[in-house]
């Protein structure tokens, strides 16, 4: 994790801990004399039909182990969803700095079945296999891509065919290994 990930991590947490839980009624209604009490301040909740007990004493907001779960709960899965997001997005832009960018050629389209477990055996699905021809370092390489779980593939190949030229970036130390943003 980066240094710049790890502060934001911090400050969020920090935050989270110094977010005061909800008001108490007493701290809502605002002191207009030093005589104002607990009953006072009762009394004009119960003639808005909200019967509340209020204490002289008003000492700040107390937490609660649920209170306080209450606001971390939220915020872990915030951070876990950015944590995946910038973990995804830090694999793609080490791909993109690190691999080689280039045009490859469309030279078939399949059809190819593949099985997925299901709770009762297997399901059976098919999906569309590219094999696309691409030049490194004057040798030619084939390399087969399919699109059944890449969203990426199936927006930047919509409409494609045959002899369509596609982006892709491949791995210099192993050509064969291709990504398509």
């Amino acid at each position: 994790m980066s240094p710049k990930s790890l502060t934001l991590l911090v400050i969020l947490l920090l935050a989270a801990v110094c977010i005061k839980a909800e008001p108490s009624p007493s701290q809502i209604v605002k002191e207009d004399s030093e005589e104002m009490n607990a009953e006072k301040i009762r009394q004009i909740y119960l003639r808005q039909g909200i019967d509340v007990e209020v204490k002289d004493d008003i000492t700040g907001v107390e937490f609660s182990i649920k209170k306080i779960l209450v606001l971390f709960i939220p915020f872990f899965f915030i951070i876990l969803l950015f944590l995946i997001l910038l973990r995804r997005r830090n694999r793609i832009n080490r791909i993109k700095s690190e691999w080689v960018e280039t045009e490859a050629v469309i030279t078939n389209i399949r059809q190819a079945e593949y099985s997925t477990p299901t709770e009762h055996g297997s399901s059976t699905h098919t999906q569309d296999v590219y094999e696309l021809e691409y030049t490194f370092n004057q040798s030619k390489y084939k390399s087969s891509y399919g699109d059944k779980t890449d969203n990426a593939l199936k927006r930047s190949i919509k409409g494609t065919k045959i002899g369509d030229t596609l982006s892709i970036y491949f791995n210099p130390e192993n050509p064969q290994q291709i990504m398509v943003f």
